[in-house]
């Protein structure tokens, strides 16, 4: 009995506790989830964590992007057996464009802090010569750090597979993160991109570690190309910064099929990712994507951009344009 009273003493004291101060005032502040849907071929590039991976994987190295760094850039492996894994990494210079195919896992004993400790080492080999990646931890401890990556090399067979799949065809690109290089080689922003328009992949190569494939397309209609390095499976994916997800990239199929409501004359602005008062939150979206966060107000609702901007709506129309 005395427990009864006690827990419902306590219920009644939480629940006074509890309620809301008149002054305690808040936003309904909230961050739209990611909900791309993963398409048929994105399906078609399963990621395998570096625990499972498979003899005969294939990794090349990336290209240095910045020659000066020749010297002190390095691959995260190793001549097989080193007796200090940091310091003998080899230089990504002396590796450009090399593959490295991976060949089996061991485990060995290794002096640490407590003692005697195990170490997980994947090798590959290149070239007739063994090399390694050395991981601190045994295989369930790798296991259980499915974001490892080996620094500076790239998913080979991801690109392989890509060029088999992808050259030539008309695809429709989603985003305006297209890349070229100047007359100096140098990667930069491709000018005037537009959103939801007809491109020809005319070749594909070796991308970055977090983007494999760089797809190399020209814009139908027009002499103007540019590149988008390209990710499906995220193996060996590092931070993904340097890389666009398929599904968020390009579609086979018009995107304009899918929305047969919008005016010609919105689309335009659409594609050039601008804003016009009147757009719904569905043409406002499909301009500047999801926003960071969407802060109700009362009769309104604002969509908050990390660099576009703020969009202010009522009764599901843009009112005002921040930018």
């Amino acid at each position: 009995m005395k427990s009864f009273i006690f827990l419902l003493l306590f219920g009644l004291s939480t629940a006074l506790f509890a309620q809301k101060s008149p002054y305690d005032v808040s936003t309904n502040t909230n961050a739209p989830k990611d909900s791309t849907p993963q398409s048929e071929f994105a399906k078609k590039f399963p990621r395998i964590i570096m625990a499972d991976w498979k003899p005969g994987m294939k990794f090349m190295t990336e290209p240095l992007r910045i020659k000066a760094l020749g010297s002190a850039s390095r691959i995260e492996l190793a001549p097989y057996k080193s007796l200090n894994f940091v310091n003998d990494q080899v230089r990504q210079g002396d590796f450009e464009w090399k593959t490295f195919t991976y060949q089996s896992r061991e485990m060995r004993a290794v002096k640490c802090a407590t003692g005697t400790c195990k170490n997980t080492y994947l090798i590959f080999e290149c070239e007739g010569k063994k090399y390694e990646y050395e991981f601190i931890g045994d295989t369930a401890a790798l296991r259980k750090a499915p974001n490892t990556y080996i620094k500076k090399v790239v998913y080979l067979d991801e690109v392989d597979k890509i060029k088999a799949e992808l050259n030539g065809k008309t695809l429709f690109v989603l985003c305006s993160q297209w890349m070229k290089e100047d007359e100096k080689g140098k990667i930069v922003n491709s000018d005037g991109n537009q959103k939801f328009v007809a491109v020809t992949v005319i070749s594909v190569g070796l991308g970055t570690q977090d983007g494999p494939s760089k797809i190399v397309f020209k814009q139908d209609g027009t002499t103007k190309e540019a590149f988008i390095n390209l990710r499906l499976s995220g193996i060996n994916k590092s931070s993904g910064l340097f890389g666009v997800d398929f599904d968020k990239a390009f579609s086979f199929e018009d995107p304009k099929k899918k929305y047969p409501k919008i005016k010609n004359e919105i689309w335009t602005v659409i594609q050039n990712e601008s804003m016009r008062m009147g757009m719904t939150k569905e043409e406002a979206e499909l301009s500047w994507g999801k926003p960071k966060e969407i802060v109700m107000n009362g009769s309104t609702e604002q969509w908050v951009y990390e660099t576009s901007g703020t969009l202010t709506f009522k009764n599901g129309v843009v009112i005002k344009i921040d930018e």
